[in-house]
């Protein structure tokens, strides 16, 4: 009893010297690296995948694999059932892309990003994090539509021990992805809860800061349309009632000569010249569009009294009082 009461004290000690802010959050830490040693269940899938791909402490490294379904074991930071993607291909050096719980498969940034091989050099010389590293990762078998995955994640096993002290060597505390203690970590990345610097991202689902939707634009109140042209349209091209009488364009009038006093056309009875038609004698104010309308009931027909009396009328202004025109 002692012991355990000594091993209790230190518990609490070295909970208040880790900064913790409460029991619970300590505790939730120790959860989240207990289920990050290893990975191992069955992965289902809804339509036909392969893995075929063996990584042994990043030492033996062959394969392939696609897998893009369900977890049901342990791993993968939780116990249970849960997405899970896994796309790791590569001979002595490999790349591994592997996704648990809410990913993007396309998004290098939701997913455990690392290059395995050469004892686990491949991973820190790129820069990879503790995740996996070194590792052993075995997407190995699945064929068809059910495989196993038996994955055992050491350095995050020295972290779950060491996590009881007062140690982060995996820097995964409150956070999906872990980082190496020179590592930057950004205050985007996503969080497993209890962390008190990502608090307000605790209750909604990781964006990437590039992605995220900007609030729409204020929707400006349309503009009044423009109708007067319709308007003129309308009036313009609208049916007379049956009460409206249409409007007859005037005919074109030729200009009165000049030199004649314009007024009521006195008009004297043509005479017939045998063998010539019909003749008449210009009289003062008459116009050829006046005499038109005396013989042919139609004004518009003047242009044919000028045509058959060029000498006498050689224009439309050249019309002088006592002339005598063919009537055609």
């Amino acid at each position: 009893m002692r012991k355990l009461g000594l091993m209790l004290a230190l518990a609490v000690i070295l909970m208040g010297s880790q900064g913790c802010d409460t029991v619970g959050r300590y505790f939730l830490y120790r959860y989240h690296d207990f289920t990050q040693m290893v990975d191992g269940g069955i992965t289902i899938t809804t339509k036909p995948c392969i893995g075929l791909y063996w990584n042994s402490l990043d030492v033996l490294v062959a394969g392939y694999s696609n897998i893009d379904g369900y977890f049901f074991g342990w791993g993968g930071n939780q116990i249970g059932f849960t997405r899970c993607y896994a796309n790791c291909y590569g001979l002595v050096v490999s790349k591994e892309r592997v996704g648990w719980g809410d990913f993007d498969e396309k998004d290098d940034d939701t997913l455990f990003v690392r290059y395995g091989g050469l004892a686990g050099l491949a991973s820190l010389v790129t820069n990879c994090g503790p995740d996996y590293t070194p590792a052993c990762v075995h997407f190995f078998p699945h064929i068809g539509f059910v495989g196993i995955v038996w994955n055992a994640r050491w350095s995050q096993m020295l972290d779950f021990v060491l996590g009881w002290t007062t140690l982060d060597i995996d820097g995964d505390d409150g956070y999906k992805f872990g980082k190496w203690p020179w590592q930057k970590r950004t205050r985007f990345e996503p969080s497993l809860g209890g962390n008190s610097d990502v608090a307000e991202r605790l209750s909604r689902p990781y964006v990437k800061p590039e992605s995220r939707e900007e609030p729409p634009a204020p929707v400006q109140p349309a503009a009044a349309p423009d109708n007067s042209a319709i308007e003129l349209t309308v009036r313009h091209d609208r049916v007379p009632s049956r009460t409206e009488q249409p409007t007859v364009a005037e005919p074109t009038v030729p200009p009165t000569p000049a030199g004649v006093a314009s007024g009521p056309t006195q008009v004297e009875d043509a005479t017939t010249t045998p063998g010539e038609g019909r003749t008449y004698t210009v009289q003062p104010g008459d116009t050829l569009y006046g005499i038109a309308r005396r013989f042919y009931g139609n004004g518009n027909r003047w242009k044919d009294i000028l045509a058959a009396n060029p000498e006498t009328v050689p224009n439309e202004r050249a019309l002088h009082p006592g002339a005598v025109l063919v009537i055609p």
